[in-house]
């Protein structure tokens, strides 16, 4: 035994890839899922920041985020949709803190995204990773792995976990709902447009320096050294930043599900006491009516009372009939029985017994 840690396999998801990394620190593990969604996230945050060292910071402040949440479900379930939605926001933070520095710096006329060298305006593609960003997983993930970063419908659809029919579907569907996201944000959001629009991101992977970067940047985190040389500053300031944000994301989810639960908790208590009236409980005078049985005809069962009249005793579908205590039907009351009969005042038996005579087994 060499000590070192077991190897994800090659074909690992991305969910057993960070599994790995947070419960081994796997290098080679958190390496992979840089190379595989490095490219896609670099993209986001250059749509907002350009092509400069600002993207680079902010591209490496999402995978390091990544590496503090590895052991959070929501990272784990849908990796590639968790990365872009965490992109979206650190460019985002990182924009408006470099607005105000420009601001400051009375630099106003020159302001955010200056630097973005694309053919299309930035509010396109500011629109397209809002958008996205504001999608369901079920058709968000689809479009980041096969429009962002290339995936072929074959490989989508074994990620995801549904047939390739399946996956065209969802992409259609998820296109259209993108364009209605887009168009709100008051983007073009035509077919073509969007398809221009797909085509700039994530033309080239991470590189080789960028990927060595951020998987020492996550493996210091994971030795206690996130405040060391081993990260930037700029790196650790927007990581606190998505923290902070993905913390109040959830805080903000347990303060609606808590208001719910008191909401509902406020109309059990007084639901019935605002809408519903007092209902009196009926009282019911059961009888236990012993004898012989005489004639069973109609739903009608004649009894010879041991003591007193005789008396006759409707009884229904629902009356439980047992002969000898086993259960019988109505064939099997025949005159000359011993019976036990179990009545509620105005309503048919609630049970008949019948026994062999001289049994002694009823009441």
């Amino acid at each position: 035994m060499n000590g070192q840690a077991p190897q994800p396999p090659v074909d690992a998801t991305d969910a057993e890839l960070l599994a790995a990394f947070a419960h081994t620190r796997s290098e080679v593990a958190f390496s992979e899922l840089v190379r595989r969604h490095g490219g896609m996230v670099l993209s986001v945050c250059r749509s907002t920041l350009g092509n400069s060292t600002e993207a680079q910071d902010a591209a490496q402040a999402v995978f390091l985020t990544l590496a503090q949440k590895a052991r959070d479900a929501r990272a784990q379930h849908h990796t590639v949709g968790w990365l872009h939605r965490v992109a979206w926001h650190i460019a985002n933070r990182a924009a408006q803190s470099r607005t105000a520095r420009r601001r400051h710096e009375a630099e106003a006329a020159r302001m955010r995204r200056e630097t973005v060298v694309r053919e299309h305006e930035p509010i396109q593609l500011d629109a397209l990773h809002a958008g996205l960003a504001a999608l369901p997983d079920a058709y968000r993930v689809p479009l980041i792995l096969h429009h962002l970063e290339g995936r072929t419908h074959e490989d989508v659809a074994a990620q995801v976990g549904c047939s390739v029919n399946a996956l065209g579907v969802r992409l259609h569907r998820g296109r259209a709902l993108l364009r209605k996201q887009m168009e709100r944000r008051g983007a073009e959001a035509s077919p073509t447009a969007l398809l221009g629009l797909w085509l700039l991101p994530s033309e080239a992977g991470a590189s080789s320096q960028f990927i060595a970067t951020v998987t020492k940047s996550a493996l210091a985190w994971a030795q206690g050294q996130l405040a060391s040389s081993a990260v930037a500053t700029p790196v650790r300031v927007l990581v606190g930043s998505a923290r902070r944000r993905l913390l109040w994301a959830k805080l903000k989810w347990l303060t609606v599900a808590g208001a719910l639960l008191l909401a509902g908790g406020l109309i059990w208590t007084f639901l019935p006491r605002t809408h519903k009236q007092p209902v009196a409980t009926p009282t019911f005078n059961l009888t236990v009516v012993t004898g012989q049985i005489t004639r069973v005809s109609n739903r009608l069962l004649s009894l010879q009372r041991n003591t007193g009249a005789p008396v006759e005793i409707s009884f229904d579908a629902a009356t439980e009939l047992r002969f000898n205590d086993a259960p019988c039907t109505v064939a099997q009351l025949q005159p000359g029985l011993d019976a036990a009969v179990y009545t509620v005042t105005g309503g048919p038996a609630q049970k008949i017994l019948a026994y062999t005579p001289g049994s002694q087994r009823h009441p």
